[in-house]
């Protein structure tokens, strides 16, 4: 019979009747050892503190014990009311690094995670049977391979954003990532250029099927894909989401901590956004989820010579020139002229708009004045009385 008070499982009362009995002589040393799972010695030293102690002969010298590093009641509630009511959207190693940060609390992950289980606020971590998928090996040296893509998101209150994010394959380093109102052409470009302005030109780019990228449904008319082969970048389309699965996992990453972080300092302006973006959460934490190349060697290559940037990046559009040499663009009419007086009529010449909207117009390499056009006003006649 277990002593009143004391905490008896199955397996416990099951060694204290396997030890009475070889104590009265119905079973073995050897018999008994089978039963315990111990080597003999260990079966004798049992057998001695059953003598002794009794029941309590069976259990850990420690059991019953609270453990010495058992965190106190009282830091136990303070850390709780505050995931309640501040915390209550991080995961559990987000918040284990806030309360670090923020209130030099250093609870263990495992013991933080509990706590949060017992108020109801641990974020479970999605679990699903997927189509098994063989890893893909980074690529060995940094700016031969970039992902790129848009994540559509609630990501304040009320508002639906586009995060566009570069990151390069061999490191995961985010080479960029802004905040935009939508995944437009104006915006990829200027992502585009701020890598290139920065590091260099890449050798690659990947992306999935959308039409913005040159995708089937804008084959050889997407913008995107021009600006990249005038830089000589060679596009690999994504057949699935899971092909671009680190730029994918980003996405997933900044959607559960980012969120709660914006919320946390009241931010809803998308400019404060991206400054805090760029300026405090990637530096202080997207650092641990990069990792080292496996080469030191670089693919970011120079600028193609006789390339001018605010050339390149711009939307293209061709018009011809009328016998009056005008061009007409949206109800509008521009006269054009050739630095050397050639005349112009009939010929194909392109419109540039670059990245802030301004307009240079070109013909055989060679930069056109141009000027608009004033329509004159018609005079509506009076009726007669």
């Amino acid at each position: 019979m277990a002593k009143k008070g004391l905490l008896v499982s199955a397996d416990d009362q099951i060694r204290y009747e396997s030890v009475q009995s070889y104590l009265q002589g119905e079973i073995s040393l050897l018999e008994l050892a089978s039963v315990l799972k111990l080597m003999e010695r260990q079966t004798y030293r049992v057998v001695a503190k059953v003598k002794k102690n009794g029941l309590k002969g069976v259990f850990h010298g420690n059991h019953g014990r609270a453990p010495k590093n058992k965190s106190s009641l009282f830091l136990k509630k303070r850390v709780q009311d505050i995931v309640r009511t501040t915390y209550f959207d991080f995961n559990c190693l987000h918040i284990q690094e806030r309360l670090l940060e923020d209130l030099q609390l250093e609870i263990k992950r495992e013991t933080l995670r509990t706590w949060c289980k017992e108020i109801g606020v641990a974020k479970n971590k999605r679990r699903q049977r997927r189509k098994p998928r063989p890893t893909r090996q980074r690529h060995c040296n940094r700016g031969f391979l970039l992902q790129m893509d848009g994540s559509h998101h609630e990501w304040v209150a009320g508002q639906e954003w586009v995060l566009i994010s570069i990151i390069d394959d061999a490191t995961s380093e985010l080479h960029y990532c802004q905040f935009h109102y939508g995944e437009t052409t104006n915006a990829c470009l200027s992502g585009l250029r701020a890598i290139i302005e920065r590091f260099g030109v890449p050798r690659f780019i990947y992306v999935d099927r959308a039409g913005l990228y040159g995708g089937q449904k804008r084959q050889n008319f997407s913008e995107f894909e021009r600006v990249c082969n005038e830089l000589g970048i060679k596009i690999i389309y994504a057949n699935s989401p899971q092909g671009k699965g680190r730029i994918e996992r980003t996405f997933r990453t900044f959607q559960d901590r980012l969120i709660p972080e914006l919320r946390l300092r009241k931010i809803t302006d998308m400019g404060k956004a991206n400054l805090f973006l760029n300026e405090d959460f990637i530096p202080k934490q997207w650092g641990q989820f990069t990792v080292e190349p496996a080469s030191a060697l670089e693919d970011w290559r120079p600028v193609p010579e006789g390339l001018a940037l605010d050339k390149v990046f711009s939307i293209l559009k061709h018009r011809k020139v009328n016998p009056g040499e005008t061009i007409s663009l949206d109800t509008h009419s521009f006269r054009v002229t050739h630095p050397e007086k050639i005349s112009l009529a009939n010929q194909t010449v392109e419109l540039r708009f670059d990245l802030k909207g301004r307009m240079t117009i070109w013909f055989a390499g060679t930069e056109l004045k141009w000027e608009r056009v004033r329509k004159p006003q018609r005079i509506r006649a009076r009726g007669v009385a």
